[in-house]
């Protein structure tokens, strides 16, 4: 089982640094491009991290879950940049306050993951099943800010992408706007049910692996932008 699940996070990690490149790769000048290639880039730490942290050595778990940190504290920013310029509002961008009003929380988010134990409510590391497992303590006001970060900057992207999509004439464009609203209703609740409420609660017969479901999404994205151009759509 924990080889099944190590495999399974390697194969996940070799996913999204390959899908990112390939997608710079297709317009390098791109801004929807580089930051969807980041974007992949900050998946696939999380990914790496929970590829080797179940089976680590006790000292070095922490380390694993730092290095995941960078990329479940930064992705929700990252989506949301993403889904700004696949949205066609660059003038919203253009506004001094807005990406470090995205970013902003993220980076302190990180910075609170890197500090150590209990600040994002994980306060150690318990054997399970499937190797090391997530031990959440009471909730810290750092954790609860970002129980409420997480889904609404993901939910705000969501909701600009099926605005876009539900305003669009092209058919294209609003297959892909309902592509990755869709896909992204599915693997949001399903990311934090794996990924934070089953650890809380204890649960520990079912493995980890919302660094996994990331790749249903990134994948319909993908998928997208195959069949309907959706990189060529946009700038």
């Amino acid at each position: 089982s924990r080889l099944l699940l190590a495999l399974l996070s390697s194969l996940a990690t070799i996913f999204y640094v390959r899908t990112g490149l390939i997608v710079l790769h297709m317009a390098p000048s791109a801004r929807l491009n580089r930051i969807f290639c980041i974007l992949c880039l900050a998946f696939a730490s999380w990914a790496l991290g929970y590829t080797l942290l179940p089976s680590a050595p006790e000292e070095h778990v922490w380390f694993w879950f730092k290095v995941s940190a960078l990329g479940w504290t930064l992705s929700p920013a990252l989506l949301l940049h993403f889904m700004l310029l696949l949205t066609r509002r660059e003038s919203w961008l253009e506004r001094r306050w807005v990406l470090p009003a995205i970013y902003a929380p993220a980076l302190y988010f990180l910075v609170e993951a890197l500090r150590g134990p209990g600040r994002l409510g994980v306060e150690s590391f318990v054997q399970s099943p499937w190797g090391w497992s997530d031990l959440y303590g009471e909730p810290t006001l750092s954790f609860v800010l970002y129980l409420t970060y997480f889904p609404s900057a993901i939910g705000l992207g969501l909701w600009l992408v099926h605005r876009w999509g539900h305003s669009a004439d092209l058919i294209a464009v609003q297959r892909q706007a309902r592509l990755v609203v869709l896909a992204g209703l599915v693997v949001l609740p399903l990311t934090a049910l794996s990924g934070i409420f089953l650890p809380w609660a204890s649960v520990r017969s079912v493995p980890e692996v919302a660094h996994v479901l990331v790749a249903i999404w990134v994948l319909a994205i993908r998928q997208a932008m195959s069949r309907y151009r959706l990189m060529d759509l946009s700038p």
